[in-house]
């Protein structure tokens, strides 16, 4: 919109030159009237100097109009025509908002900013998505590489080796130096020096006596350099796949050999054997290295003896694949490997390796004994994998007697209790079937009573803490380190624990002592009394504790009065009232385990630990999916990289779909212009044809007073007249062509232009309309297609399908408050049903542990059909306790069965002698409050038994 001053002085200058001309020509025409006047100029040529005058006064009049139009007059057309031109300059240069000189003149800061519009914004997106395709499909090479170096390690074993040091082991000084790797030239860029200093290089060469090491074969091609590490040891390494000899002259004598292994990647089957000459065995080679997988750097050391003025190295061997031993042990393969078995499952072990250091025997002991053993102290216990020795003990044995002691009158057991823990011992002796003893200590106690089973474990069974023969519990026994290569796994042993007594402590036979239930007595012999003791049973001996009431005024080694073996009859009520077994069971119990899938144990509390609602009880691992870890990480990349390209597609895509409407609305701008300009008037356009519509009629009349003139003179050639007639004609016809100028430039209107015109216009807006739409669509895709790459983004951060259904059950917390007991699994390495522990394998389905409502107990135990009238619910009935024989509780029985069945061990019934009607029993369920001294103590699973109430 701004004015042209250039053109308006040009504009001027043009009126400036008329209005002189005009002048000129106005003396010029009063000269030719003077001529006239005075008779010497002819009047056609004073017509002809009026009717320049007038021409040049029209031309002075239009050049004028033109000026003062530049100088002041603004066409919108025009200002719009440009205005639309301009944006559509700035949106392709992107300088859209801004204006020229902004645009072309601002600051670095400025012109960064520029780049967000038009053409651009889209160079720059276009940038974006190249760079992102870049690195995806860098990122894709890599993870090819990747792969095939997977597939190669997958299919071979290969020994990296990095270098060799022979030390001497008296001086400790380094007699010789070697470094392995590929060869590095000084245009090849490598950022990692090789060979590292003080190190001789080998790139691979046959043996060469001047050099004195090498090969026993080219392996150039097997060795590389790697750049980017710390340690210039580690920059060159030897890939050797199959079985190679390298040897290295020394002088004869021992040396420490040190091997650097290692790659910045993962290889499987490591093997490094070295050469000796033994003069017994011959020619052998011992193995100094051997890995099943190699993950990082490290170094392995041993002594080698070298004879005959070198050192042999034999790396690898002629099996493609195969799994070694890291160390000595013992491999003990699944049942059902066999020659050619396709092993299917990857996380699934097809054999077990064990260091027999690790070797423990698995002991069932009875419950009431088994507070007789204690488990030793850490330090003696080697396995930092199991539960601290000290934990155990603490949840099998009372506190000490001094803790007792403001309970030692209320309660006898705690007394004895207190007795059993100051004997207790965790010494061992096991003998083996040939008759060998090893000396052992008792590693772990358990918290659960167990049946002892006879039989073979098999993996189907799992009722050994099921039902009311659950008196013993499960103690891992750790052998003597140095004779436990003796054993053998699945052996079975005799283990004997050897008691103590402290002194004063009185052994006597048991057939001296008769047990009234929860009292023990002995027969004086002087006098035959009864005479009341304490003291707890072992075996065929009961240990005295305590002479109550006797003459003695402390306990001795020793009785106090002779004895004699006592009577067995007796009218003592509790005698005569009928004990019923049952089994201890909790108030309220719950399984816990997973729904689906399956998985190893990582952590998990202890067995037996309070636990609280929601508290975090187990964490699971899935080796399937830890051997994938890879796999699934690249995955993870790959979907970030995809996301990448895919944001700056849509980004690209969302600028060329704006970039298209802004080129619409120019297009729709630029008709509207065009139909807006056609329906106005050029006033310059417009004057023109009314002065040349006035000149040229001005023409006509004169040549028309021409004509009449020449018709009324007599004395006239014919032809003259005929020459201004056709000359008047000519005049009018001119006349007449301007007056249709004239009116055709007041009524300017091409109708049909304009409706051309329109009809582009109306199309353009058509197409901005939709263009519009299109946009809309094209936003609301744009934030659907978004939504979609994020949310599949984040279920590819999250793994695949089966990741995260583990990753919902990996956490497995209490579903309640109580106390938690872990249950039994068939365990492949043991070939056997042991407890839940570490590293166990659960699934779906299987029970992993209980938690009990210890607050409350039951004993659950079966009753003679004859006594099914004496009770109901709410009955009192009396408990008592088989490990604890000088406790028992009054309970209400909360339920009771409503059918009768055989005795599932009828022959544990021990209320006399057996009617056939007494061989059909019922249940019924007993509650009671645990006694507060007993209350950690009793364990559901254990054995007790139910007495009624006389009538």
């Amino acid at each position: 919109g701004r004015v042209d001053a250039d053109q308006v002085a040009l504009l001027k200058t043009t009126w400036e030159r008329d209005r002189r001309r005009a002048d000129v020509e106005r003396r010029t025409l009063e000269l030719k009237q003077a001529e006239f006047d005075r008779g010497e100029l002819a009047a056609a040529d004073l017509v002809r100097a009026r009717l320049a005058v007038t021409k040049v006064e029209h031309d002075l009049k239009l050049s004028r109009l033109k000026w003062e139009r530049k100088a002041s007059y603004v066409d919108p057309a025009e200002v719009a025509a440009l205005e639309l031109r301009q944006r559509e300059l700035h949106l392709e240069l992107g300088t859209a908002g801004r204006g020229v000189e902004e645009a072309t003149t601002g600051s670095n800061a400025d012109n960064d900013e520029l780049a967000v519009e038009g053409i651009a914004r889209r160079i720059a997106a276009l940038r974006s998505r190249i760079e992102s395709e870049r690195a995806k499909n860098k990122a894709a090479l890599e993870r090819a590489r990747k792969h095939h170096r997977e597939a190669l390690r997958d299919a071979y074993d290969l020994t990296p080796i990095n270098f060799v040091e022979f030390v001497d082991p008296d001086s400790q000084e380094v007699v010789r130096r070697v470094a392995f790797g590929a060869a590095v030239l000084p245009g090849d860029g490598a950022t990692s020096t090789w060979p590292p200093p003080e190190f001789e290089a080998d790139t691979g060469g046959v043996f060469d006596a001047a050099r004195g090491y090498g090969w026993d074969r080219d392996l150039t091609g097997s060795f590389v350099h790697r750049d980017g590490v710390e340690d210039p040891r580690h920059a060159g390494a030897a890939l050797v796949r199959d079985r190679a000899a390298w040897r290295c002259a020394l002088p004869d004598g021992r040396y420490r050999l040190r091997l650097g292994v290692g790659d910045d990647r993962d290889w499987h089957g490591p093997l490094i054997r070295v050469v000796e000459n033994d003069a017994a065995a011959g020619r052998r080679e011992r193995a100094v290295l051997t890995r099943a997988e190699l993950k990082t750097w490290e170094v392995a050391e041993d002594e080698i003896e070298v004879a005959g003025g070198s050192a042999t190295l034999v790396v690898g061997d002629d099996l493609d694949k195969a799994m070694r031993a890291p160390h000595d042990g013992v491999a003990r393969p699944q049942p059902w490997l066999q020659w050619g078995h396709r092993v299917g499952w990857t996380s699934w072990p097809i054999a077990y390796f064990s260091n027999p250091d690790s070797f423990r025997i698995k002991a069932l002991v009875r419950q009431d004994l088994v507070s007789l053993l204690i488990a030793a102290p850490p330090e003696a216990a080697d396995d930092a994998g199991e539960t601290p020795a000290g934990e155990q003990a603490d949840a099998d044995a009372p506190d000490a007697p001094d803790e007792r002691a403001s309970v030692a009158e209320e309660l006898a057991t705690v007394r004895v209790d207190a007795a059993r823990v100051s004997v207790a011992t965790s010494e061992v002796m096991i003998e083996m079937q040939a008759g060998a003893r090893i000396a052992g200590q008792v590693h772990q106690i358990g918290t659960t009573p167990v049946r002892i089973t006879r039989g073979a474990s098999v993996w189907w069974w799992g009722d050994e803490k099921k039902g009311k023969d659950l008196i013993a519990r499960e103690v891992l026994i750790t052998p003597d380190p140095e004779k436990v290569s003796d054993l053998r796994l699945g052996e079975s042993v005799r283990c004997t624990v050897t008691i103590e007594p402290g002194p004063d402590m009185c052994p006597l036979p048991a057939h001296l002592v008769k047990a009234r239930r929860h009292r023990a007595f002995v027969q004086r012999a002087e006098d035959g009394a009864l005479q009341e003791i304490e003291g707890f049973r072992v075996g065929r001996t009961f240990v005295v504790t305590d002479w109550r009431a006797a003459a003695a005024a402390a306990p001795t080694s020793e009785p106090p009065f002779p004895l004699v073996a006592p009577w067995r009859a007796g009218t003592d009520e509790q005698a005569q009232r009928p004990r019923f077994p049952g089994e201890l069971v909790a108030g309220s119990s719950v399984e816990v385990g997973i729904p689906r899938y399956w998985g190893r144990i990582k952590e998990l509390v202890d067995d037996g630990s309070e636990v609280e609602n929601g508290e975090l009880i187990i964490t699971l691992y899935s080796p399937t999916l830890e051997g994938q870890r890879e796999q699934i990480k690249e995955q993870k990349k790959k979907a970030q990289e995809e996301y990448l390209v895919a944001v700056e597609n849509r980004r690209l895509e969302t600028i060329d779909a704006q970039l298209e409407h802004d080129r619409k609305v120019i297009e729709e701008g630029r008709a509207r212009s065009k139909l807006h300009a056609l329906g106005e008037h050029d006033p310059i356009e417009l004057a023109a044809a009314r002065l040349a519509h006035q000149r040229s009629r001005r023409e006509a009349e004169i040549e028309r007073s021409n004509y009449e003139k020449y018709r009324g003179l007599e004395q006239v050639a014919p032809g003259q007249i005929e020459t201004a007639r056709i000359a008047a004609g000519k005049a009018m016809l001119r006349s007449d062509k301007a007056h249709v100028f004239r009116i055709a430039a007041e009524r300017r209107d091409d109708w049909m232009e304009i409706l051309s015109a329109r009809q582009v216009w109306m199309e353009s807006v058509d197409a901005l309309s939709l263009r519009e739409v299109s946009l809309r669509i094209i936003r609301k895709q744009e934030q659907v297609a978004r939504l979609a790459a994020e949310m599949k983004l984040q279920r590819a951060m999250e793994g695949g399908r089966r990741e995260r259904q583990f990753n919902r059950i990996k956490d497995i917390h209490a579903p309640v408050s109580g106390r938690l007991f872990y249950l039994t699994g068939w365990n492949d390495h043991a070939r056997a049903r042991t407890r839940i522990t570490k590293d166990f394998p659960v699934w779906g389905g299987l029970p992993i542990a209980q938690i009990l409502d210890m607050s409350a107990l039951g004993m659950k135990a079966e009753l003679p059909e004859k006594v099914y009238g004496r009770v109901e619910k709410g009955s009192l009935v009396t408990v008592g306790f088989d490990q604890f024989p000088g406790v028992r509780v009054s309970a209400t029985v909360e339920t009771v069965g409503d059918s009768f069945f055989v005795p599932a061990d009828h022959s544990e019934l021990d209320f006399g002698e057996q009617a056939v009607s007494m061989r059909r029993v019922f249940t019924i369920k007993a509650v009671f409050a645990p006694p507060p001294t007993l209350r950690d103590r009793l364990m559901p699973g254990g054995r007790g038994y139910v007495m009624l109430e006389t009538d």
